[in-house]
């Protein structure tokens, strides 16, 4: 649908939309081998573009948009209702989106990179890939349908209970829209699409489900390790430090959360942990004192600032090294 010459919008948006319930670096791993495809399928032309927007949609929705781990668990910290994070999250990281793929547009002119072996698919494996017809793939609303379900049920809870407050409908999505119950039938999705398109039973799903829940132990660690830090900070008495500091120099709440998730992020790598660091810290902050705008946006801050400068410090700059 988007032809040739815009190709590289295709792995914008699926970056994009992947990365909302799957960690960024486990997305990118996912669709390189398809950028590659591409790139030979359009005679080696563009790979530096086509690498770099799955990166540029992938990365707004892993900062901006439950359930990925780290906003998750930001809304759970800061109390934020989680379908309202997304509206806001989805609706931000779009023009982030497109003006991280306009970098890339004009970087690709001037660099000039060729593609080379990698791991995962040989180049003669990816040229078959990309010679592949369609119809041994699965349909796209089949494709979509355990991304989709997620959002749609979380987001749909949110918009009953604001707009239909009280009514049995709006009684009924606070069950199905609740994230724990959403994922858990994202996941059964997943698995039965799985199944349909390879013709494998309950049996046979095993290994893949093992693969799955070996991977997902990684993110939960991460997850727990930056909330740990975070408590930490918070029992050390550095929330009321830096609220004090801040009030005393008249900084915004705003400018602290994208500054000191920005330090936390070079200092450790990870943005997943910079987040939730940053939210434990700005918990105590909220109650403390009301705000002059909506929480939302401090955890949009934060996002933004967890973002800035990966190095070698981060597991994401590896995985893009190493599989480019």
């Amino acid at each position: 649908w988007l032809g040739e010459k815009y190709s590289s919008l295709s792995m914008l948006v699926s970056g994009y939309v992947l990365s909302i319930p799957v960690f960024h670096d486990t997305v990118f791993y996912l669709l390189i081998p398809l950028a590659r495809a591409m790139t030979i399928r359009n005679g080696g032309k563009r790979y530096v573009l086509n690498a770099l927007s799955i990166g540029a949609g992938g990365v707004a929705t892993h900062l901006f948009v439950p359930p990925t781990p780290g906003p998750l668990a930001m809304a759970a910290t800061m109390n934020l209702d989680i379908g309202l994070v997304m509206i806001v999250g989805l609706t931000i990281g779009i023009p982030s989106s497109l003006a991280a793929w306009l970098y890339a547009v004009w970087i690709d002119r001037k660099l000039n990179i060729p593609m080379r072996e990698a791991p995962g698919a040989s180049l003669a494996e990816l040229e078959e890939i990309a010679n592949r017809p369609e119809s041994e793939l699965p349909g796209f609303f089949v494709s979509m349908l355990p991304i989709a379900l997620p959002v749609l049920l979380i987001t749909g809870n949110t918009v009953a209970n604001t707009f239909f407050s009280g009514t049995a409908f709006a009684q009924q999505m606070v069950f199905w829209g609740n994230a724990n119950v959403a994922l858990i039938l994202s996941a059964a999705c997943g698995l039965w699409v799985l199944a349909r398109h390879k013709n494998m039973g309950l049996r046979d799903l095993a290994k893949p489900a093992e693969k799955a829940i070996k991977d997902a132990g990684l993110i939960i660690m991460i997850t727990a390790g930056g909330g740990a830090f975070g408590g930490m900070l918070v029992a050390a008495g550095v929330a009321d430090s830096l609220s004090r500091g801040a009030s005393d120099m008249g900084i915004s709440y705003l400018f602290l959360a994208f500054g000191v998730a920005m330090m936390l992020r070079v200092a450790q790598g990870s943005a997943t942990v910079a987040m939730i660091t940053v939210s434990q810290m700005l918990a105590p902050l909220i109650t403390q004192s009301p705000l002059p705008y909506h929480p939302v946006y401090l955890l949009i801050a934060t996002g933004g600032g967890a973002i800035m400068a990966g190095w070698m410090n981060d597991s994401g700059f590896w995985v893009y090294k190493t599989m480019t």
